[in-house]
């Protein structure tokens, strides 16, 4: 995931170091890519939050 980041990141600094030449679709494509990242970091912070209730409630046991 964080190779996937750094790449999108570097996509997307080129494309605004001249951002005229950046076509609508190539915007497009980095605003999408930049919100599966964010609703990726969501799930694995639900994951996340799930396996610690899950490890409490097996350690009360």
């Amino acid at each position: 995931m964080s190779e996937l980041r750094s790449l999108i990141k570097q996509y997307d600094e080129m494309i605004h170091k001249d951002w005229n030449l950046a076509t609508e679709e190539q915007r497009a494509r980095v605003e999408v890519l930049k919100s599966k990242i964010n609703n990726q970091e969501s799930k694995e912070d639900k994951l996340d939050r799930y396996f610690d209730k899950l490890e409490s409630v097996i350690k009360n046991d």
